[in-house]
């Protein structure tokens, strides 16, 4: 994750912790705020926070990673979140890397019908057209 993404990902944090915790209402709330020294979020909304981020970023939080630390704060997701999401390829490099898998196996394979080469699987006793 690159530091210009950082502002829009605390912006997307601020956003479902004031729609899911504070019904709406910022009530001033700081980047650096405790969650919990401030009842924003309690022992449940821990677990749904976990549960969001997990969805939503595609992070897996480990039991040991369940501290304070981690997760008390906007800036404590936001620096979890850029030490553990994986990295997002842009579109063209996906689709080139999803070419080079496909051909690598249809290359390596054969094809029971013919359509992408005229090899016979082993152990056939006719030939494909």
């Amino acid at each position: 994750m690159n530091a210009s993404s950082l502002p829009v990902l605390k912006n997307e944090i601020r956003k479902f912790v004031i729609d899911t915790f504070l019904f709406g209402s910022d009530e001033g709330m700081a980047d650096e705020t405790s969650f919990l020294a401030n009842g924003i979020i309690d022992s449940t909304g821990v677990l749904e926070l976990v549960a969001h981020l997990e969805t939503t970023y595609r992070v897996k939080v480990k039991d040991h990673e369940l501290i304070p630390e981690n997760l008390d704060s906007i800036n404590a997701i936001a620096e979890f979140l850029e030490k553990n999401r994986p990295s997002r390829l842009d579109r063209r490099s996906a689709r080139a890397l999803l070419w080079i898998i496909a051909s690598s196996i249809l290359d390596g394979m054969p094809c029971w019908f013919g359509i992408f080469s005229n090899r016979v699987p082993t152990g056939s006793p006719r030939k494909l057209p």
